[in-house]
């Protein structure tokens, strides 16, 4: 509880009300210290007053202050739910989408060509026992990782996509060699859509390999 009026003060502290409120209580409080601590000084009834009244508008503005927090606060949670939600229906959908396709067999994988397949990388490696793929030619293909995998060779990328952003699908090295990585050597992929698939290399390579890919969106 006090965690969430913290969050809400802070929230709501954005606001110029919470430094109204802040300087109302502290004058309304710093005058109680004075008398408290001076009983000889005289005050009159118009500084009470001002004194309560002052105290009243600071805690009222305070309360304002918590209230856009709170507010703010539930709006924040609101957006983080919605993307959520967002984000686990567009999963539904490819777990669907996946479940109906009919991935390739094991010996079609060991084939060098694939037309029309839904392909799994992962399983793809275990077939082949191998995380070099070389010489295969992909056409019209959805191809499924999880997988980083690295492009090289003299291989096409032609009018191909992928889910995701063009920032975070394509990871910088400045290794040549990255252990983990699935190579794909001299491999065309054409028509092609990855899914959850990202692409690492060395800055030059992966500027060319977005080119490639922009290319083929437009």
């Amino acid at each position: 509880m006090l965690d969430f009026l913290w969050d809400s003060i802070k929230e709501g502290s954005n606001e110029w009300i919470a430094i109204t409120a802040s300087i109302l209580i502290f004058t309304s409080a710093f005058g109680w210290l004075i008398k408290k601590g001076f009983p000889n000084i005289p005050i009159d009834i118009s500084q009470r007053s001002a004194r309560i009244i002052l105290l009243i508008t600071g805690v009222f503005l305070l309360f304002i202050t918590l209230s856009i927090g709170t507010y703010g606060i539930y709006s924040d949670k609101e957006e983080d739910n919605a993307e959520l939600a967002a984000k686990n229906e567009q999963l539904q959908e490819e777990l669907e989408s996946a479940s109906k396709a009919k991935f390739a067999s094991i010996q079609e994988m060991r084939q060098s060509y694939h037309e029309g397949q839904y392909i799994s990388i992962g399983d793809m490696v275990f077939v082949r026992d191998s995380s070099v793929i070389d010489g295969d030619t992909f056409k019209n293909c959805h191809i499924y990782g999880p997988s980083l995998i690295k492009v090289g060779g003299v291989g096409m990328i032609s009018n191909c996509g992928f889910d995701g952003d063009l920032e975070t699908v394509f990871v910088v090295t400045t290794n040549e060699r990255v252990t983990g990585a699935i190579q794909f050597t001299n491999c065309n992929f054409i028509d092609c859509v990855f899914h959850r698939v990202g692409f690492i290399d060395t800055e030059e390579n992966i500027r060319i390999l977005k080119q490639k890919f922009t290319e083929g969106m437009d």
